[in-house]
C-alpha cells in the first residue's frame, strides 16, 4: 500500500446546469454550427469544469513529462532509452513539433525530467525531478516502487503549483519594477498616467462623467452631499508630471 501522504486534490463535479447555456453562446457565434469542431467541445468542457459561461485560460502552459521505460529493451518501441535525451534537447532547443504548435499559440514550453535514464543538462525551461533514471523492466518486476509512485504524485502535484506561483510572482515583479521606476507617482491622475492604459483611462472619465450627469428623480431622491476624497483633486492644473513622466521617452 502507498503510505498516505500524498492525497487527491479535492475537485469539484462538473456545473452541468450550466450545459444548455454554455451551448447556447456557442452557437450563438457567428459560424455554422459545430463547424468549429474540438475547440467547441473543449470551450462546453472548460466551462463545465470552471462552473461559467465565460471560460478562460490563465497562463496556460505546455508540459512534457519525459522518462524512460525499463521494458523499451524488449523491441516495444522503435526509438531505445538513448533517443530520450535528444528528444528533450531538441524541444528545449524549440525544434520539435510541439514548439511549432505552442509558438502559433503563444504558449511557453516547459520539460520536467520525471524519469530519463541519463543526466541531462541545465535549462531555464528545464525541471529536474527525476524519481529514478528509467522505471525497471516491468517484464520482470514492478516498474515502481509504491513509495516511488507517490513522490511522482507529489512532484507532479509540485510542478502545478510552482507554475502556478511563478505566474504570480512574475506579475508582482514587473509591477514593482514599474513603480521603482516612478517612485514620486501620488496623484491618481499621474497613476494613471504612469500605469493605466487608454481604455482604463477613458473608463474613468465616462464613469466621472456619468456620476456627474445623475439627475434623474431615483439618483436626486438618493443624493447625498458631495464629500471630496482628501487631498485628491481631478481639476487642472495637474502636478508637471501628469503631463510628461520624467521617465517617458518624448513623443
Amino acid at each position: 500500500m502507498i503510505p498516505v501522504i500524498w492525497t487527491v486534490p479535492s475537485i469539484p463535479s462538473l456545473a452541468h446546469e450550466l450545459e444548455p447555456a454554455l451551448r447556447a453562446r456557442i452557437a450563438n457565434k457567428t459560424k455554422p454550427t459545430g463547424s468549429l469542431g474540438r475547440l467547441e467541445e473543449i470551450a462546453l468542457r472548460l466551462g463545465l469544469m470552471q462552473a461559467t459561461t465565460t471560460p478562460k485560460l490563465v497562463a496556460p502552459t505546455v508540459l512534457i513529462f519525459a522518462g524512460d521505460h525499463g521494458f523499451a529493451r524488449e523491441g516495444v518501441s522503435p526509438f531505445p532509452p538513448e533517443v530520450t535525451p535528444q528528444m528533450v534537447l531538441n524541444i528545449l532547443a524549440g525544434g520539435a513539433g510541439i514548439n511549432v504548435l505552442a509558438r502559433l499559440s503563444n504558449l511557453p514550453v516547459k520539460v520536467i525530467d520525471a524519469g530519463v535514464a541519463s543526466d541531462l543538462p541545465d535549462h531555464p525551461d528545464l525541471f529536474k525531478l527525476k524519481v529514478r533514471p528509467g522505471t525497471r523492466n516491468a517484464l520482470y518486476e514492478d516498474a515502481l516502487t509504491p513509495a516511488e509512485v507517490e513522490l511522482c504524485l507529489q512532484r507532479g502535484t509540485e510542478i502545478v503549483r510552482l507554475l502556478s506561483a511563478a505566474g504570480v510572482a512574475r506579475k508582482l515583479d514587473i509591477l514593482t519594477r514599474v513603480q521603482r521606476n516612478r517612485p514620486a507617482v501620488t496623484h491618481p491622475l499621474d497613476a494613471l498616467a504612469a500605469y493605466g492604459g487608454c481604455e482604463i483611462a477613458m473608463m474613468t472619465g465616462a464613469m466621472l462623467e456619468a456620476v456627474a450627469r445623475c439627475s434623474n428623480s431615483t439618483c436626486a431622491s438618493a443624493r447625498r452631499p458631495a464629500r471630496p476624497w482628501p487631498g485628491l483633486s481631478f481639476a487642472p492644473p495637474w502636478p508637471s508630471s501628469t503631463r510628461r513622466p520624467p521617465s517617458s521617452p518624448p513623443a
